[in-house]
């Protein structure tokens, strides 16, 4: 993903459920979200 701050809002808007916001941790961005079966997916961005 390109720009996860623009992809965690057009998710967002679509109803998609996260579990945080996206957070800085040492190698980039990361942010976790639900998919319909309440499975975890990690979006993440190097920086």
């Amino acid at each position: 993903m390109d720009d996860i701050h623009k992809g965690y809002d057009r998710l967002k808007s679509l109803g998609l459920i996260f579990r945080s916001e996206p957070t800085m941790v040492e190698t980039g961005i990361e942010t976790l979200l639900e998919d319909t079966c309440e499975n975890l997916i990690q979006i993440f961005q190097v920086v």
